[in-house]
């Protein structure tokens, strides 16, 4: 008995000890829930496909006060600091058992997560290492060091997303005090929001150099050099949206046959959709056959006989089909076809199975056709995907007849696509010919440009295809002009029957070969690979568009050749460069593009140190393949632009003559005002006030002119300066003595003169004794030297 209660006493301490234990666990668990702080952050909010989006996770862990622990964990007898002691506290406060754990959305790929994370589709989870708190004696507090850790995702979807957007985003962790467990707790990170934009962001690497660092005003040019090197995409472009009109030459020479041996109606077996029509065992015709949308049986036939084409509806019999109607009798073997064999066949097969090629395309795509012979007489208007099986029908309607007006063609092309409501669409002209253009279309003597089908009237033959081939050149050059409609164009030469040269010429009319692009076949297999080839080139080449460079031109520099598509207006120089063409590398997997380099000569025209393309006033601008406008700056370039150093001509002694008119036709004329030595010596007679003349050059109204001369024997009194109408300019400067050299300074500036004229200095001279000595002559600091004689009078003559 006595055992039992012993027991239950026993029981009872611990069961009361256990609930104390739990009751100051809690209190100490919710003291320190305020203490672990989480937070997530991303360096910006916009990605494109492909690119990685670096998440950064913090844990944060406030310090906690020793105080807080202390009273928390003892009673007022203070049973439990005997029972752990304040050392032990002190050392044994720790965050474990951290689980991380975040399911990210769907269109993010998980990248790259910590070593000690797994991932499951697109949940990444895994353990923490423990936190520990170490007592910071002298501050009585906890202290811990914040953690942090990365999760790498890819974006392969466009939309916006929402990290955490479920509280989806968290850690548990326990409080592990001195082997005591607390509950566990949570902390959610915050939702983050990010746009994922599935499109590939277009860059330029752009520099601008020059080939001189100083030149002379006026004399010397340098030469500004603009390059442009479009670096690779290397991500996933968006898809484009695209308007495709086809154009097909159905004149009277696209029913010849493909292959001489054929042209007996010796037809090959092939599985081309040609069947064969059979009379009483004999081949006699061949025909399409057409089907209903979503049905598996043909409801008619259309046969081809003697260049025409009659619509016949069927009845089956078995494997073979009755044709009522005019050709009642007749069956067809419906297992036995032959290949296309007249030049309209096989393209009309070609362009069915380019417009296939865009059925599953990922974009919007809508096509259209336009045929012609002497005029453009069908148009079928831009039909989406659903419609492209009426399309093809429409498109093995056509009959082969008439002239070639490869013009009209294009000119109804081009309206279709420019007045489609389709808007921020990639639009493409795809035009087949297998002759010369030999039509035109023109009305009271000009070539018809606007929309609308031409009155029978207005088509006008031309047998030596001169005004039919510069009509086409014409509407290419007018549709690659429009950089509004900005519609790309290829053109294909189909047989070797047609002059090549004038399609390449429609072709190069349009620019140098970036928007409209050269193609030719001569087999039905070749013009099955090049429309494959275009729907390719279609589907895959980007293009970043309209770009132009600009910069300012300051006051001071003149430019005086510029390249094609350049102007200058208004200060500012402007150059038309089009669009940029990426290509698809198949074995990098990378968008590539040409680079492109621009050269323009300039002058200056005053002197002085400039700047071009200070203050971001040098800049190219485009649109890149994703529709978005870009603006990009060229670096600075320095130029230090010099005067011409004024000259000297001549010199002498200085006759009263009248001064003419001087220019630099009369240099010689103007030489005559002097006496001028024979040996390059300045003589003047000794004691006679002589006046010598220098004939100058101003190039730089901001020249000095000066004389030195080391001699007091001889006497230089004042100046005078004419121009050319023998005007005095300035005779109010005076000479002046300084350490027994007479000098003279004239600065130009200050008298009037106007640059690249011609002017006489004159001064008076007299020498006091028979001598030779050297006078130095400055002009802008440069020194020529002349050998000054004073002479008795009979010496001079």
């Amino acid at each position: 008995m006595k055992k039992s209660i012993l027991f239950i006493t026993i029981l009872t301490v611990v069961i009361f000890f256990i609930s104390i234990t739990k009751i100051k666990a809690n209190n100490m668990n919710e003291k320190l829930l305020d203490k672990v702080c989480v937070d997530k952050t991303i360096s910006k909010s916009d990605y494109k496909i492909g690119e990685d989006i670096k998440i950064k996770y913090k844990i944060t862990l406030k310090d906690i006060d020793y105080n807080d622990i202390t009273k928390d964990l003892s009673n007022k007898k203070g049973c439990y600091k005997e029972t752990w002691g304040k050392k032990k506290i002190k050392s044994d406060l720790i965050v474990s058992n951290i689980i991380f754990e975040e399911t990210f959305p769907k269109g993010l790929n998980v990248e790259l997560v910590p070593k000690e994370m797994n991932i499951n589709n697109n949940k990444v989870k895994g353990n923490l290492s423990n936190i520990t708190y170490h007592y910071d004696k002298k501050e009585k507090k906890y202290k811990a060091n914040a953690v942090e850790f990365y999760i790498t995702l890819k974006g392969n979807k466009k939309g916006n997303y929402i990290l955490g957007e479920k509280e989806d985003s968290f850690i548990n962790y326990n409080m592990l005090f001195n082997n005591l467990y607390m509950n566990s707790q949570k902390k959610v990170f915050k939702a983050i929001k990010l746009s994922i934009q599935d499109k590939a962001m277009t860059t330029m690497g752009i520099k601008k150099s020059l080939d001189k660092e100083k030149i002379k005003v006026k004399k010397d040019e340098f030469t500004m050099t603009y390059t442009i090197n479009p670096e690779v995409i290397k991500a996933n472009p968006q898809k484009k949206d695209l308007d495709i009109v086809l154009v097909i030459d159905k004149s009277e020479s696209m029913k010849m046959s493909l292959n001489k041996k054929d042209e007996d109606n010796n037809y090959k077996e092939d599985s081309n959709g040609r069947y064969r029509m059979i009379y009483r065992g004999q081949e006699m015709y061949y025909g399409i056959l057409n089907y209903h949308k979503d049905e598996t049986e043909p409801y008619e036939i259309v046969v081809y006989t003697n260049g025409r084409r009659i619509y016949c509806p069927l009845e089956k019999y078995g494997d073979t089909y009755k044709i009522l109607g005019d050709f009642n009798g007749f069956f067809m073997d419906s297992t036995r076809k032959f290949s296309s064999n007249t030049r309209l066949e096989a393209v009309q097969d070609a362009a069915n199975r380019f417009i296939d090629s865009f059925k599953n395309y990922d974009g919007n795509v809508s096509i259209g056709a336009v045929s012609y012979e002497a005029f453009a007489n069908m148009e079928i208007p831009l039909k989406d995907k659903k419609d492209f099986e009426n399309l093809k029908t429409d498109i093995n309607h056509i009959i082969p007849e008439g002239g070639t007006n490869i013009g009209d063609g294009l000119r109804n092309a081009y309206w279709m696509l420019k007045d489609s409501p389709n808007k921020n669409r990639e639009r493409y002209i795809v035009l087949l010919t297998d002759g010369d253009p030999c039509y035109y279309t023109g009305k009271n003597g000009e070539y018809v440009y606007d929309k609308g089908k031409a009155n029978t009237n207005d088509i006008q033959s031309d047998n030596y295809s001169k005004n039919g081939l510069d009509y086409a050149e014409k509407l290419s050059k007018l549709i690659a002009s429009d950089k509004d409609s900005n519609i790309k164009s290829y053109m294909i030469a189909f047989t070797s029957d047609i002059h090549s040269e004038n399609l390449k010429a429609i072709s190069d009319a349009a620019n140098d070969g970036e928007r409209c692009f050269y193609k030719e076949a001569q087999t039905k297999e070749n013009i099955d690979n090049v429309y494959k080839e275009i729907s390719n080139s279609i589907k895959r080449d980007l293009y970043a568009k309209n770009m132009t460079i600009e910069e300012d031109i300051p006051e001071g520099i003149e430019i005086t050749e510029l390249p094609p598509g350049f102007k200058v207006k208004n200060g500012k120089l402007i150059g038309n460069i089009g669009d940029i063409h990426y290509i698809l590398d198949e074995k990098s997997g990378e968008y590539k593009a040409k680079p492109l380099e621009f050269k323009i000569k300039a002058k200056g025209t005053k002197s002085g140190e400039y700047i071009l393309g200070k203050d971001k006033s040098s800049k190219i601008s485009y649109k890149d393949v994703t529709g978005e406008n870009i603006d990009q700056y060229f670096n600075e370039n320095n130029i230090q632009i010099d005067s011409i150093d004024s000259s000297l001509i001549a010199y002498g002694v200085y006759t009263n003559k009248t001064i003419i008119n001087p220019s630099k036709e009369k240099i010689q004329a103007m030489k005559e005002h002097l006496n001028i030595s024979e040996d390059g010596s300045l003589k003047i007679p000794k004691d006679i006030k002589t006046r010598v003349g220098f004939l100058i050059k101003v190039n730089n109204k901001d020249s000095n002119f000066k004389i030195n001369f080391d001699n007091n024997k001889v006497k230089i009194h004042n100046y005078d300066l004419y121009d050319a109408d023998g005007e005095v300019k300035d005779n109010t400067h005076k000479i002046y003595k300084i350490d027994n050299l007479y000098s003279t300074n004239m600065p130009f500036n200050k008298t009037g003169v106007k640059e690249e004229k011609y002017y006489f200095v004159i001064f008076d001279m007299e020498g006091e004794q028979v001598l030779q000595d050297d006078l130095k002559l400055i002009i802008d600091n440069k020194e020529t030297k002349i050998k000054m004689e004073v002479v008795d009078i009979p010496d001079l003559f």
